[in-house]
């Protein structure tokens, strides 16, 4: 696992502005989750893979949480100045990696992803026409 691999690591965390003023990331010097993989949470409730998602949540300026290779970029709301959070967030964030926590809980993904799987709808009939298609003349 991406932690596991980098828990002697000493942890540094610095800032890169976004295009949008209201979003800051967060880089840290090792991946935080698997190449090619994202994960982008709009709440509290949508967090439920992710402890630093949650966490950062707490704070009542957090509207967005983007977690991607090796940054978390937070979002903010328009009221709140950079200035004044910032720092308090780069704290928090890198004493949680420091712990050596993971940023996203990737069986939880995985679950949640097989569940989606489960419960997703049946095709339309036109779905259903092409895959007998498919089984009768393409895959005998």
């Amino acid at each position: 696992m991406i932690m596991e691999e980098t828990k002697n690591t000493p942890v540094n965390i610095y800032f890169e502005s976004n295009p949008n003023p209201n979003s800051l990331k967060f880089v840290a010097n090792f991946m935080l989750v698997p190449e090619g993989m994202n994960f982008d949470y709009t709440s509290l409730e949508s967090a439920s893979n992710s402890d630093l998602a949650q966490e950062l949540f707490t704070f009542p300026f957090v509207e967005g949480v983007f977690v991607m290779s090796n940054f978390v970029t937070v979002t903010k709301s328009a009221d709140a100045a950079w200035d004044e959070v910032r720092d308090g967030l780069k704290e928090h964030i890198k004493t949680y990696l420091e712990a050596g926590k993971s940023c996203v809980d990737l069986t939880k993904v995985r679950e949640e992803q097989k569940a989606e799987a489960v419960t997703a709808a049946p095709g339309t009939e036109l779905d259903e026409t092409i895959k007998g298609i498919l089984d009768e003349y393409i895959r005998p």
